[in-house]
């Protein structure tokens, strides 16, 4: 089903998520037509605990390119 997801997808993974494997996240993404994988090299499977700064960044990164970001 996930090629019918059409709106903006992000995918933030932990490149050493043990519980979830990289490669599953990398393939999600590239089932959706507009999905974005971003990896933690360094981080495990929680990236918002582990690495929040990176997380938010990434967040931010992705919802500007999305067209989702506020107007300010």
């Amino acid at each position: 089903l996930l090629p019918k997801v059409t709106c903006p997808a992000l995918m933030i993974w932990g490149g050493h998520d043990k519980f979830s494997p990289a490669a599953d996240g990398l393939a999600m993404s590239a089932a959706l037509p507009n999905g974005r994988y971003v990896e933690l090299a360094g981080c495990g499977h929680f990236p918002s605990l582990e690495y929040p700064d990176e997380t938010a960044a990434a967040i931010d990164h992705w919802m500007e390119d999305a067209k989702l970001s506020p107007a300010t």
